[in-house]
């Protein structure tokens, strides 16, 4: 998915961009450059360095599965339904297009 976020943002080129990730490991291994990453994941890591070291402006950081629901509910709906690539928003059901409003989190307004 990492490497689908970094595609997207090639849209947007010039722009400074924040791209997250629930995975601290893959995350660290990507901004740790004096680290060696794990064989398994080599090149995506390395990929993911590159990208960033050829667009200044791009950030990686991690965003714990708990700060973006959105993502990893629609991630599991998507694959408990065999439903693959583009999916039209109005096709997700109701609950999970709210999943990250403030009152769904248990948020008042300020």
């Amino acid at each position: 998915m990492a490497r689908l976020a970094f595609n997207m943002a090639h849209l947007f080129l010039h722009l400074p961009i924040v791209l997250e990730g629930d995975s601290q490991c893959v995350i660290n291994q990507v901004n740790q450059a004096e680290t060696v990453p794990l064989w398994l994941i080599t090149g995506k890591v390395e990929t993911m360095r590159s990208l960033l070291g050829t667009h200044m402006e791009w950030r990686l950081q991690w965003t714990p599965r708990k700060g973006n629901m959105l993502a990893h509910i629609i991630a599991k709906w998507g694959l408990d339904s065999s439903i693959y690539g583009i999916i039209p928003c109005n096709n997700l059901p109701p609950n999970i297009i709210s999943c990250d409003t403030p009152t769904s989190l248990g948020l008042t307004k300020i």
